[in-house]
């Protein structure tokens, strides 16, 4: 596009915000051919998904921005349990006299409707923007619809300077220095080497030939180092969370990132900013603000030089892709973390997670009198500090109602996607309904600490929470269960009941995996495949059953599984690639609304051997979505049984 005359175009023209939304979808939730009523842009926030617009597909991802005109249709796909975006569409109209003064753009008025994307790491920097245009906008003040204004064309602007300087830094280098520059731009994005090479009007083996002969490293390996060497940056001179890291630099979750990163530095990423603090200490440089991590400046570019000594240093490292995941040290690993934990100070729970900008331990009570004990401490959380019950009694939480349920605490409310789903045990829970929540009925609720994640807090909520009672921000999705259970334990003075729960799950999986590896050979090997109404995906080892599968019980999967889908960036594939992704076992999870198109595609997976030795096994959608604690023991349950069942001798 030229960037320059649409730039024009966007001064000469009068526009006016029609409406704006935040939407969130969960559950299995999808958005189907959505009819956009004139120019629109959508912001991702949170989650990962599929969007298409009349016919074009898109990868989204956190602080993904989509531009579409008016009359197109959208629709999107979820990935992951919760997909969270801003939608503002616009009107934009010429003055009598701008036509002529636009000369070169007769046609002006219908460049408004170009559909364009962008997707570069000065992205983030946009989300401040758009969640202040959204809180403005939900006030019908004039003096809000006056702000409302110049915070557009700040968004506009921004993202006009973005795509023109992305230009205008390509110049027309060499074939495999175009495509390093393009990695280099979007390596937050899931592209795969065959989209590569479409984009670059190549064949798949020119292109990955002439790239390893200059860099001497596949695209992929390429993209992982540079992720690794912007995740070191980030946790060495910010204090950004793994989920804000692992989210900026193009992972769906903190789980995959946290992998990824020990993989290739031998340390996790909370042992690396350990020890980075104590080599160089410096102040915290990014501010988070709006689920967003920000600086001052640019955000810093990468230069060839850091990257080529990085790959060349771990060229053999980058070179071995295959998944290697050791279940009995996991557990192993479990039982003597579950055993520390109980022995161990709270100061050292409260360090570790105040160095990575996770909400914090590290709380101080509020001082007390001589006679009194102190009935409230202070939090630290995403959003900052919070003064909080030592022991809260009416708790509200958004989704996070497994979690307290396995401490024993049963929250006053919460919205409605985990009371209709999975394994939670709703009676008594005061249902809040879907984004936007009922606060007049959380009023009534009278809570004395409320429980948000960042995607519900995104949607411009946060003062009105905190309103009605002290509120905290935590990350939308944990590293580890046992972390995130430690983490509840610690807001909810329920410490000794998260410890237990840990133990206790630690040798249900064991007695699970015991069970298991007893029908199961160590080379059979597995798939979680999910039909939807339109789409097929192949599911990782983070959810719908691959971290059961996987991680606690170990078993192995499939090796396309394991290379495109676990190692790389592969999720949702097309109907007649699934054969080659099949193991010798075969998980189908599918909802009820899909059971038609599951009963036409069985076919094309029929000739496998896990179809031919009757080793296929149904789970249910709606039962896999959460990773709560509850559902997850639920879970377990499931997957071995069915092993058992059908595969006892």
């Amino acid at each position: 596009m030229k960037w320059e005359q649409y730039a024009t175009m966007w001064d000469a023209a009068s526009v006016r915000i029609a409406d704006m939304k935040y939407m969130i979808l969960q559950g299995g939730e999808t958005l189907n051919m959505h009819t956009l009523p004139t120019g629109s842009f959508v912001y991702v926030t949170s989650g990962q998904a599929r969007l298409y617009v009349d016919g074009t597909s898109y990868e989204g991802r956190p602080h993904f921005v989509l531009h579409a005109g008016g009359a197109a249709k959208l629709s999107i796909v979820p990935k992951d349990e919760l997909f969270a975006c801003y939608v503002l569409t616009y009107q934009a109209t010429f003055p009598d006299r701008q036509p002529v003064l636009l000369g070169e753009l007769p046609e002006g008025r219908l460049s408004f409707e170009a559909q364009f994307a962008c997707s570069s790491p000065e992205t983030a920097r946009l989300q401040p923007v758009v969640a202040d245009m959204f809180r403005h906008w939900q006030h019908p003040g004039a003096l809000d619809k006056l702000r409302l204004k110049p915070l557009f064309y700040q968004f506009v602007y921004e993202l006009l300077r973005m795509q023109m300087e992305q230009e205008a830094s390509g110049g027309q280098p060499d074939f495999g220095q175009r495509v390093q520059h393009y990695l280099r731009e979007h390596y937050n994005r899931t592209t795969s080497v065959a989209e590569l090479a479409q984009m670059f009007g190549c064949s798949v083996t020119h292109l990955s030939r002439t790239f390893k002969r200059q860099t001497g490293m596949s695209p992929i390996q390429y993209v992982i180092g540079l992720r690794m060497a912007t995740a070191r940056r980030w946790l060495s001179g910010s204090s950004a969370s793994l989920n804000e890291i692992a989210e900026m630099i193009g992972y769906p979750d903190s789980f995959y990132f946290s992998r990824m990163f020990k993989k290739h530095h031998g340390q996790s990423p909370l042992q690396y900013r350990k020890k980075a603090a104590v080599a160089s200490p410096v102040p915290d440089s990014p501010v988070i603000q709006a689920g967003c991590v920000m600086e001052s400046g640019k955000i810093a570019s990468y230069n060839n030089d850091d990257n080529d000594y990085y790959y060349h240093e771990n060229e053999r490292e980058n070179n071995a892709m295959s998944f290697q995941f050791k279940p009995t040290a996991i557990v192993a690993t479990l039982f003597v973390s579950a055993a520390l934990m109980l022995g161990a100070c709270q100061s050292t729970s409260n360090q570790q997670n105040a160095a990575t900008g996770q909400p914090s331990n590290a709380s101080q009570t509020a001082e007390p009198s001589a006679t009194e004990q102190p009935t409230t401490r202070i939090y630290k959380h995403i959003d900052g500090e919070s003064e909080i019950p030592i022991h809260p009694q009416r708790v509200f939480t958004d989704l996070k109602v497994g979690q307290l349920q396995a401490l024993g605490v049963k929250p006053i409310g919460s919205s409605s996607y985990p009371l209709t789903t999975g394994f939670i045990d709703a009676e008594g829970i005061a249902d809040l309904g879907v984004y936007p929540l009922n606060l007049e009925m959380l009023a009534d609720l009278q809570p004395d600490l409320i429980i948000l994640t960042e995607a519900w807090r995104d949607g411009g909520g946060y003062e009105a929470f905190n309103k009605i009672a002290p509120t905290i921000v935590i990350p939308n999705h944990a590293e580890e269960l046992a972390d995130e259970l430690r983490m509840f334990g610690d807001i909810l003075g329920k410490e000794e009941e998260a410890e237990s729960w840990i133990t206790n799950f630690v040798a249900k999986v064991a007695e699970a995996k015991k069970s298991v590896d007893a029908v199961i050979g160590p080379e059979e090997t597995f798939t979680i495949l999910n039909v939807r109404e339109k789409e097929f995906m192949i599911y990782d080892d983070v959810n719908m059953g691959g971290n059961i599968i996987y991680q606690y019980l170990g078993l192995t999967p499939q090796e396309k599984v394991r290379s495109e889908v676990i190692d790389g960036e592969t999720w949702e594939v097309s109907a007649e690639v699934i054969p080659d992704y099949v193991g010798d076992h075969l998980f189908i999870a599918s909802a009820e609304s899909a059971q038609e198109k599951l009963e036409d595609s069985r076919k094309i997976w029929s000739g496998t051997a896990a179809v031919q030795n009757d080793n296929v096994y149904h789970i249910d959608f709606n039962q896999f979505l959460l990773t709560d604690p509850i559902s997850v023991s639920h879970q377990l349950q499931i997957i071995t049984d069915l092993l058992l069942d059908k595969n006892q001798p």
